[in-house]
């Protein structure tokens, strides 16, 4: 939140959270999304699919890994 009203934004709200993964914010041309995976890689392809079916010039803007929880 703070990075986006630091840039400009006036209409910032939280689209995703996520736990025990990854995620990416994509922004091309006209959009933005924001996808969760298990990796980097998993959250990226997913976004990316997303915004280049209907936009242009996608970049990956954030992506971040929160930390491993141990599963028993």
């Amino acid at each position: 939140m703070a990075n986006c009203r630091s840039n400009g934004g006036v209409a910032c709200e939280i689209e995703l959270d996520y736990a025990n993964g990854c995620a990416v914010l994509v922004i091309g041309k006209t959009g933005h999304n924001a996808k969760a995976g298990e990796t980097i890689e998993s959250a990226t392809h997913k976004a990316m699919e997303v915004c280049e079916a209907s936009d242009t010039k996608c970049f990956v803007y954030y992506s971040a890994c929160s930390l491993p929880v141990r599963v028993r």
